[in-house]
């Protein structure tokens, strides 16, 4: 049944429940159809069932949509078709119909009483029903409706709303239905008023309790504690309601209605069927039934009904009595065949309850006292008669309502009170019929083993069973059916016995004592032990014991009572003594300041002479029949007797009896041998339950009385010598030890008053033990056994005696006990090493006493490591760390000693303790008490100081040597307690004293100096200098005040306080104007200033965070949107500097409210998740630029810097209070590992879920160390959990490398932070190997997705397993990333563990670690190869020497090989970045070759795997798998014409494809090499391309033309046509001519119209002479030519030219080629506007005045010099420019800011092209020549001494830019670098030019004389005059850094230069190649090839030839 009520329960808790969640729940209701009608079956019934308990449980929630589609649901019940379930009717036994009736109604009236303005409208729509029924039932004859509908609708509906109709819940949260819902769980009602009513099974749901047994437990009955109030009503409300119930209720409409449903039955058919389909064979006793309860409820919870209303109601009640009362049958026969269809229910049973009813509603509205005479004695008489008695069990409900009755009318009719009272007790004491008769049926056997029927008024307050001994603590029948009955008619009996005396006393005080009178006669004549004359008795003490306990305000009646039982106990011995025991213990319960002492005295004599007895069989035992309830009776007095003192009394009593019982065995022990007093220590454990059950109703005995402690030791030594304590002993019942442990947790400590060996050998539970020496030595051994051997305890314990044996095992086992059973803070051993007759002891018992406390801390260290990770155990340790911190400073030294070694274990089994709020400031206060008691004037004394909120003292000593040692020795540990709490929390340390030092700025003494926040502030600031995360030597030699971080540590505190005080301000002004909704206008002001600040404005930003963080701080109210913007507002705006401001904002928060740390966390969480769904930082797609796809011109890309330093800090705040949490909190080391899961992939996959960029590795590294620090340890209980988390942390390493290898686009200091942290990571997966071999699952736990996908074998550790780690010492073994924090107990018995050493998992696991390793340590080598060029030791990072270590260890091929194969099994992308990253491991990519050989297309998404399956092996080959290069992804355009000099036709076509993929602008730039591609055209792809090229770009056609006419010829004359490619060249650019036209040919003629006049310059001014002829014949010849519209330099096509300079043309120098210099004003506008403008310049339209009003395009128009040569060929100066232009990309992409100037050189025809002018530059030569002082000498004269800035800029341009062409000059090996050749520039810049010579061509002959790069002396003296200095170091770092960045681009250096062999260039000799790739060093590391450019330039260093050449030339 309600099968969505879990669904409903769950969304009601939910404040606001969503109302698209509550929709799903609507939708399971019934709705209406077209016609408006409805179709409901169970289930639907079922929705509305839970849409009531979800408005009923959550107040009301979506009320306005819900109620009303209740009410028109129940306005519509007439037109509902009822879907019959016959399973449901099987279930449940109910008609639908009745059932909606019941729950609507209950639902509708719950709603009314929480929200009564839906009053009018419900219930004015119940009364309408009920007045249709009416109406139909007045005209039954003529029926209005067909009788199946009557039947099976309208009555059971009716039935439905009777039982249910104005009926409410009085429990919270919970409705009527909802309770019957939840049946099963235990409600009680939380208020009581004169409306409430006990609802048991007669008094409702009449016949719910018949028909709805869904809403019953087994057995039929419903919850006897669910409290029921009625709705309150209207006066005529009332009356419309009497009205129905009248007329529904007569005779003749029951009889019509019975009649119909017979006719309708008859009409259906007599089978059992047909009775299922209505349900029912009548329908009057029900509606009979249900009416009469309905006015019986009425009655009973309403006071205010009129007299004559109540007269009718009295008048209908009696008829309902009289006429049913007359008709009782005496037999079942009756109604035998008229049962109805549910399990039980017979006519009978209505019949009954009906009389029940009527018998209720009159006792309660008599009208006046001849009536109530008259039924008063009606009531008795048929109490007397036993015509019923067959019938018994069926009546008795009327008899318990009959007794009920008689006490109601006494109450009523005070009159009648002691009448009633007299027949109550006779009923008992002289058994009426039905008694006896009840008792009669019971065959019991009442003797002292069976036990005394004892019927308990109360249920409650029967003692339970003890499960040690099977001893029942009462007396209780066993019982039956029959004795359940007898129960229950007692009790009813006895609760009426006391109504009837309360209302008998307001009217004679006698009434009580006539009825003792009565009892005690009774009790005294009766002498006939037979068994109905001790029921009689039995009867009569218990009424006695009832009358006292009830009336317990009236001394009189309790010491009556307790003369007469007292006096009856033992007198004869009988069983009657155990129930007068009993009810003795009762009274003591209730009275005990009068009988507590009387009758604890009997118990102990009773107890003292059964103990006797039992050892002395021959004596008279006169308790025999009560001894064992007496245990019993002490067992309920010690369970329910209250207030402190008669506790205390009972404790004192109860251990007296259980050292009486001691020494009456010790005594049996004595008078007989044969005895051991182990043998009679049951007759003392058996009162250990009820010592048990006093202690823990108590606080802790600390201070007790002498007496007391006097008990408690003798209780404890007892325990000790009988074995109670011995938890494993196996000779007592297991819960005897659980007793004993918890009295432990009360016990006083046990201590002495006097001499402690002296109270020791005259303790009376120790004197005269008859012990031997051997088992004296057995039990000194068990010492040493539990304590653990020592030299320093063996010998004292081995000369202890036996009873300071026992003491010691007692102390032992009290403490250990005490911390099992609290799990409390361990303090109370101190109490011992303290006491001072134990540290006087002779015997040593100190020394023993402290290996007991240190065995016991131990075990309450164990203790506290296996519970759960939650608040208490924080609150727990942390109170201990206080006491530990105040007795660190006891002025007795063993005790400072003791508390220094248990604060040490502490901190170091749980770190968390140090970074505590509480125990940190307990001990910044101790500090400043200390400091305090050092400025004292006057006399010193002693003083005892309580330590702020704390309960502990400190005794300052009167010496002040003593204080000030003290002092010492405190502010010593203090010290290293911070450091700690700094090195393990740093951030939340230093923000916790933040607050302290803010709350002490707020404060009053703030003018004071508080010592210990002084301390903190000064260690937190020092400490946090010396904790960065990049250690170097460099930094340490800087000045201290550098690392501090004062102003920020100032700072923070006065932003604290200037908004704590802004927004105490703020309340204040709010709390003026309105006190009760301050805080809630406070919230919105604030809220609106977040949604309405400036993202963009820090300050701002600034301001409104920590104003809202100042406002969650000073509020006591939790506003969970602020919170949430407090977390979301620094992630929108997503920069550094707003994640700080947030960082700081949350760290405040958790250290001013500790207890929002959760919240907190949780909504960071969530915005964490935001920020991985917008793809922020950390989480962005990583852009490639990719420097060989450049733009030729300006345009080459810019390194791209991302933003994942917002991430990276937000990281290392998650991480630190990851570290935080492990150690304490579960729920939020889950909330971790969820946020951990959520941010991994799942798998090395190509997706880029984690930015893959080296910006963002300290991020990515930073979050997967975090995540092994929470796997390395037990944090994660669960192995599947951490196996599963290991394996995503894994998979996020390896996804990192499956990018480029890219290098660092940040400054240094974030580069020695990404390595610092991958050093971390690595050092924590190197660790990670012990985690992994320890891994467990359970055997339940799945392993199937932590499977690996592998290849090939699996290898053992392939590297060595030697520590390289550095290990921290310290005080403090806290180090968190080498192995667990805490071990964790568990219950190995409750499920097996496998281990899974030898698991695949296992293997799988250290073979991906192995993998990680050796990525790592590349990737962490290969970036301090740029970090740290020149090996400075300054600059080392702490732990790259492990690294390193471990890096050199030899590992096979046979390893690297399996490593490639899980590469590649996880992703082949990350197998092929393997291959590239260990390009010097040779077998690597042989190996790979065969890889994908077998599986191409795994890899033809990556051009980069291409060159490791299209080998030149394989091409030549040509097999058919060659053909998947078709489909792989383009290469670059210079290694994508590789191909076509493979002479294959697939390689050609591939890359043809690839060539074609880039835009034009990239192909400009590698013109050159696809000319000389042509060579190698086998298949025309070459010409095919050039042609379509052209055919798609004017631009690219001119510039193929222009170099195809160059390389036609090989003489710069052109007139010897190139054999080879030649005529070929001639056809392409014929065609290329010929396929022009309009537009394409108007430009191209321009162009070359242009160009061309340009050019023949030379040619006119060639015949003139040097000189000034020949000038003024260039500057006419330059002035004849006009600009044309559109024309650009072929040297720069981005460019339009729009004017020259006619006064600029120069002659250069040579004599015979006459090249001449010219400048030309040109319009920037890039390469696409140039050839949109080129081919729509109209004839009157110019670039000029197209451009006059262009502002942006105005701005790019400069001068550009050029130089036109003729005769001379400049190809060679074009490839290198090339190679220059190529390395200046690179530079850019990797963001290293070094200068090259790569000028344009263009070949335009056989021995002529255009030199673009190096601009505001000058020769060496001509400096030279003009200054006559060397180099260094010019920049000290322009730009000033050394110590300039100017000078300085000069240099640091010089070095930038010398550092790069020097390493090109050393690749390209370009020689005759004499001073003509380098130029420098304006701002210092070196610049070299005119390439002559190069690669392997050199001045004179080829000799090689120059050396790799050109270092002068003058050079060196500008970078700092010699290579230690700065300035040179810096030149060699900027070398080693430019030479790494081009070192992966050497093939494809090599295959530009490769395209060019066959040009017969004269630089090319035959081995270009090989030595070009020789001098890249590709089969180096980057460290070794680091190391390799270091010595080129130590080599060139002042090299002499240097100086020579430069010295021969000049």
């Amino acid at each position: 049944m309600f099968l969505y009520k879990d669904l409903a329960r769950s969304l009601a808790a939910l404040n606001p429940a969503p109302w698209d969640k509550v929709q799903r729940l609507l939708q399971r209701c019934p709705h209406s159809h077209a016609n408006g009608t409805y179709s409901i079956d169970h289930r639907q019934l079922e929705g509305v069932v839970a849409i009531g308990l979800f408005l009923t449980e959550s107040k009301l929630q979506h009320g306005q949509k819900l109620i009303p589609y209740l009410i028109e649901l129940f306005r519509n019940a007439e037109n509902i078709k009822w879907i019959d379930d016959p399973s449901f009717f099987n279930k449940y036994d109910i008609p639908i119909p009745e059932l909606f009736g019941f729950c609507l109604t209950s639902i509708l009236s719950d709603i009314l009483a929480l929200d009564p303005g839906w009053k009018d409208e419900i219930l004015s729509l119940q009364f309408r029903y009920l007045e249709k029924f009416t109406k139909l039932c007045s005209n039954l004859d003529d029926l209005a409706i067909p009788e199946e509908e009557f039947c099976k609708v309208i009555v059971p509906l009716v039935l439905g709303m009777l039982q249910s109709f104005g009926r409410f819940s009085g429990a919270r949260n919970r409705s009527i239905l909802g309770q019957f819902c939840y049946k099963n769980e235990n409600y009680s009602a939380t208020t009581k008023d004169r409306n409430a009513a006990i609802l048991d099974g007669k008094k409702f749901l009449p016949t719910a309790n018949l028909h709805i047994s869904c809403l019953s437990d087994k057995n039929g009955r419903q919850n006897e504690k669910i409290l029921r109030y009625f709705l309150t009503l209207s006066l005529a409300q009332y009356k419309s309601i009497f009205t129905f119930v009248k007329t529904i209720s007569e005779n003749k409409i029951l009889k019509q209605v019975d009649q119909i449903l017979y006719r309708h039955i008859q009409k259906t058919g007599s089978g059992e069927s047909s009775f299922q389909n209505i349900f029912y064979k009548s329908f009057s006793e029900c509606l009979c039934l249900s009416s009469i309860t309905l006015i019986r409820d009425m009655v009973i919870t309403f006071s205010n009904i009129p007299n004559e209303t109540l007269e009718d109601i009295f008048n209908f009640a009696k008829t309902i009595y009289s006429s049913s009362i007359a008709h009782t049958p005496s037999t079942r026969n009756s109604f035998i065949a008229k049962r109805f269809i549910s399990s039980g229910v017979t006519k009978l049973s209505l019949h009954l309850k009906a009389l029940c009813a009527s018998i209720d509603i009159i006792s309660n509205v008599l009208p006046n006292e001849t009536i109530a005479d008259n039924f008063f004695h009606s009531l008795i008489k048929w109490l007397k008669t036993s015509n019923f008695l067959r019938l018994r069990g069926s009546y008795l409900p009327l008899i318990t309502c009959t007794l009920q009755g008689i006490g109601n009318i006494s109450k009523k009719m005070p009159y009648l009170a002691q009448s009633g009272a007299s027949v109550l007790c006779s009923f008992l004491l002289e058994p009426y019929p039905v008694v006896k008769s009840f008792y009669e049926a019971k065959d019991a056997r009442i003797t002292s083993s069976t036990k005394i029927p004892l019927i308990t008024s109360d249920d409650e307050d029967t003692p339970p069973t003890s499960p040690q001994t099977g001893i029942q603590f009462g007396v209780k029948i066993a019982l039956k059916d029959t004795d359940s009955h007898l129960e229950h008619i007692l009790n009813s009996c006895l609760d009426s016995l006391e109504v009837a005396i309360r209302s008998g006393l307001t009217k004679d005080k006698e009434v009580v004592e006539e009825l003792l009178a009565k009892i005690g006669n009774k009790l005294y004549t009766v002498e006939n032990m037979e068994r109905d004359s001790l029921f009689v008795l039995i009867n009569a003490v218990l009424i006695a014991g009832h009358i006292s306990v009830k009336f317990f305000d009236i001394p009189d009646i309790v010491n009556s009572v307790m003369s007469t039982l007292l006096q009856r106990v033992g007198r004869p011995p009988s069983q009657l003594d155990s129930v007068i025991v009993d009810q003795l213990g009762r009274i003591v319960v209730q009275c005990p300041d009068i009988s507590f002492k009387t009758v604890f005295d009997l118990f102990k004599r009773i107890n003292s002479e059964s103990a006797v007895h039992v050892y002395h069989k021959d004596l008279i035992d006169k308790y025999k029949y009560c001894s064992s309830t007496v245990i019993s009776a002490l067992y309920r007095i010690a369970s329910d007797i209250e207030g402190s003192e008669h506790m205390e009394n009972t404790l004192v009593g109860l251990l007296e009896v259980f050292v009486q019982m001691g020494l009456e065995s010790r005594k049996a022990t004595e008078t007989n041998a044969a005895l051991k007093a182990s043998s009679l220590a049951g007759n003392l454990g058996v009162l250990i339950p009820a010592i048990a059950a006093l202690t823990n109703r108590m606080e802790p005995i600390t201070n007790p009385k002498p007496r007391l402690r006097k008990l408690f030791k003798d209780f404890w030594l007892y325990c000790i010598v009988m074995g109670f304590a011995t938890e494993d002993a196996g000779l007592w019942p297991y819960q005897w030890h659980e007793g004993v442990r918890d009295i432990a947790a009360k016990s006083p400590c046990l201590l002495s008053s006097q001499h402690l060996r002296s109270e020791l050998l005259y303790n009376s539970a120790l004197r005269n033990y008859d012990i031997t020496p051997t088992e004296l030595q057995e039990l000194r051994n068990s010492i040493l056994s539990i304590l653990g051997p020592s030299p320093e305890l063996s010998p004292i314990v081995l000369k202890l005696g036996f009873s300071q044996c026992i003491y010691l095992l007692a102390v032992y086992r009290l403490e250990s006990l005490r911390i099992k059973s609290i799990g409390n803070v361990y303090t109370s051993m101190f109490a011992y090493l303290e006491d001072k007759e134990i540290q006087r002891d002779k015997d040593g018992m100190i020394i023993c006493v402290t290996n007991a406390s240190n065995k016991i801390f131990k075990e309450f260290i164990d203790l506290m490591e296996g519970k759960p990770r939650t608040n208490t155990r924080v609150q727990i340790l942390e109170s201990f760390g206080q006491f530990l911190l105040a007795k660190f400073n006891s002025t007795q030294d063993k005790i400072r000693r003791v508390a220094d070694s248990y604060l040490s274990q502490l901190v170091s089994h749980f770190p968390h303790v140090l970074w505590s709020h509480r125990f940190l400031r307990t001990m910044f206060d101790i500090i400043h008490l200390l400091a305090k008691h050092l400025y004292v004037t006057g006399e010193l004394k002693a003083v005892e100081v309580i330590v702020p909120d704390t309960s502990y003292n400190l005794i300052i000593s009167e010496s002040m040597e003593n204080r000030e040692r003290m002092m010492n020795d405190f502010t010593a540990r203090s010290k290293e307690i911070l450091r700690e709490a700094m090195r393990c929390a740093p951030k939340a340390t230093r923000s916790f004293v933040e607050h302290c030092l803010m709350d002490f700025t707020l404060a009053v003494d703030c003018l004071f100096n508080h010592s210990g926040l002084a301390l903190a502030a000064e260690k937190t600031l020092e400490y946090e200098g010396n904790m960065t995360e990049i250690e170097t030597t460099a930094r340490n030699n800087r000045p201290e005040y550098l690392a501090k971080r004062s102003s920020q540590f100032t700072g923070a505190i006065s932003l604290r306080s200037r908004y704590v005080g802004e927004v105490l301000g703020m309340k204040d002004t709010l709390r003026s104007i309105d006190n009760k909704s301050a805080e809630i206008k406070l919230f919105d002001i604030i809220l609106k200033q977040m949604e309405n600040v400036k993202q963009s404005n820090n300050r701002e930003l600034t301001a409104v965070l920590f104003r809202a963080t100042a406002t969650v701080n000073e509020t006591t109210k939790i506003n969970r949107k602020l919170l949430t913007q407090i977390c979301l507002l620094p992630v929108r705006v997503f920069t550094k500097e707003s994640m700080e401001v947030g960082i700081s904002c949350w760290e405040w928060i958790l250290a001013a409210k500790p207890e929002l740390e959760q919240l907190l966390l949780s909504d960071l969480s969530s915005v964490w998740k935001w920020s991985i769904d917008q793809k922020l930082g950390l989480f962005a797609t990583s852009s490639e630029n990719r420097p060989l796809n450049m733009v030729s011109g300006s345009g080459a890309p810019k390194a791209v810097i991302r933003s994942s330093k917002p991430h990276d800090l937000w990281i290392k705040f998650y991480a630190e209070r990851l570290n935080m949490a492990k150690y304490c909190n579960e729920n939020l080391v889950e909330l971790f590992a969820t946020l951990l899961h959520q941010s991994l992939p799942h798998a090395v996959q190509s997706e880029e879920k984690v930015c893959r960029h080296l910006s963002a590795a300290s991020a990515r590294f930073r979050l997967l160390r975090m995540g092994l620090n929470l796997i390395q340890t037990d944090a994660l209980p669960s192995g599947i959990a951490k196996a599963l988390l290991r394996k995503k942390i894994y998979f996020a390493a390896l996804d990192y490398f499956q990018s480029d290898s890219s290098w660092p686009t940040g400054d240094m200091e974030e580069l020695s932070l990404t390595i610092a942290i991958l050093i971390k990571f690595w050092q924590a997966v190197f660790a990670d190997r012990k985690s992994i071999k320890a891994m467990t699952l359970s055997t339940g736990d799945s392993v199937d997705n932590l499977s690996i996908r592998t290849v090939g074998s699996v290898p053992g550790e392939f590297r060595s397993s030697s520590e390289f780690l550095n290990q921290s010492t310290g005080w403090l073994n806290t180090v968190i990333s080498t192995g667990p924090a805490s071990k964790r107990q568990s219950d190995t018995s409750s499920r097996r563990r496998v281990t899974m050493s030898a698991n695949p998992e296992v293997k799988d696991f250290l073979r991906l670690r192995s993998l990680i390793l050796s990525l790592v340590q590349n990737e962490i080598e290969r970036l301090i190869a740029w970090y740290n060029p020149l090996g400075q030791l300054e600059m080392a990072i702490d732990g790259e020497q492990n690294v390193s270590s471990w890096s050199v260890q030899p590992v096979s091929d046979n390893n690297w090989g399996d490593l490639l194969h899980l590469a590649w099994s996880l992703s082949p992308q990350l197998a092929v970045r393997m291959v590239i990253r260990f390009k010097h491991i040779v077998m690597l990519t042989k190996e790979i070759h065969y890889i994908i050989k077998e599986n191409p297309s795994a890899v033809a998404d990556m051009p980069e795997s291409l060159q490791f399956f299209a080998t030149d092996e394989l091409i030549k080959e040509d097999p058919p798998s060659l053909s998947h290069i078709l489909c792989w992804a383009p290469l670059s355009p210079a290694d994508a014409l590789t191909f076509f000099m493979k002479r294959n036709v697939l390689a050609a076509q591939y890359a043809l494809r690839s060539m074609k993929s880039y835009p034009f602008s990239d192909l400009l730039f590698y013109i050159p090499q696809i000319v000389q591609a042509i060579r190698y055209d086998d298949f025309g792809y070459v010409r095919e391309f050039i042609l379509w090229a052209a055919s798609h770009s004017q631009l690219t056609a001119h510039q193929f033309i222009w170099n195809m006419k160059v390389n036609m010829y090989k003489d710069d004359e052109g007139e010897h046509l190139d054999d080879t490619i030649g005529a070929k060249l001639e056809d392409i650019i014929n065609s290329i001519k010929k396929s022009l036209s309009g537009a394409a040919l108007n430009f191209y003629n321009r162009e070359f119209e242009f160009f061309g006049k340009v050019t023949a310059i030379s040619g006119a001014i060639k015949s003139f002479p040097k000189g000034k002829a020949r000038k003024e014949a260039c500057l006419r010849e330059l002035s004849a030519i006009n600009v044309q519209p559109g024309v650009y330099l072929p040297s720069n096509p981005e460019a339009v030219v729009v004017d020259i300079d006619h006064s600029s043309g120069t002659p250069m120098q040579s004599a015979a080629k006459a090249p001449f210099l010219a400048k030309f004003k040109v319009n920037r506008c890039g390469i696409e506007n140039t050839e949109i403008l080129g081919l729509n310049v109209g004839e009157n339209r110019t670039l000029t005045a197209i451009s006059e009003n262009d502002d942006e395009v105005t701005e790019n128009i400069i001068w550009q010099a050029a130089i036109f040569k003729v005769g001379d060929d400049v190809r060679q100066d074009m490839l290198a420019l090339q190679v220059i232009s190529l390395f200046k990309s690179i530079f850019e992409n990797v963001g290293l800011k070094l200068f090259l100037f790569p000028y344009r050189v263009v070949a335009t025809a056989p021995g002529c092209g255009v030199i673009e002018c190096v601009p505001d530059a000058k020769s060496r030569d001509q400096l030279g020549r003009q200054t006559e002082v060397d180099l260094f000498t010019y920049f000290l004269q322009t730009y000033g001494d050394e110590s300039t800035f100017s000078f300085q800029r000069a240099r640091r341009n010089f070095i930038k830019s010398m550092a790069p062409y020097s390493i090109i000059s050393f690749l390209l090996q370009i020689k005759d670098r004499h001073n003509g050749n380098i130029m420098v520039d304006k701002d210092g810049h070196i610049i070299h030019i005119d390439f002559g010579f190069m690669f392997e061509s050199s001045p004179g002959g080829n000799i090689g004389f120059e050396p790799n790069i050109k270092l002068t002396e003058e050079m060196v003296l500008i970078m700092g005059g010699k290579d230690g200095t700065a300035p040179f170091k810096k030149f060699v770092d900027y070398c080693v850094k430019a030479y790494l960045a081009v070192r992966p681009f050497c093939e494809t250096i090599v295959s530009l230069v490769t395209l060019m062999l066959d040009t017969g260039l004269p630089c090319f000799r035959g081995q270009t190649t090989k030595y070009l790739r020789a001098r890249f060093q590709p089969q180096k590391t980057e460290k070794e090839a680091a190391k390799f450019i270091i010595s080129i330039i130590k080599n060139s260093y002042l090299n002499p030839r240097n100086e020579k050449y430069t010295d021969k030339l000049l």
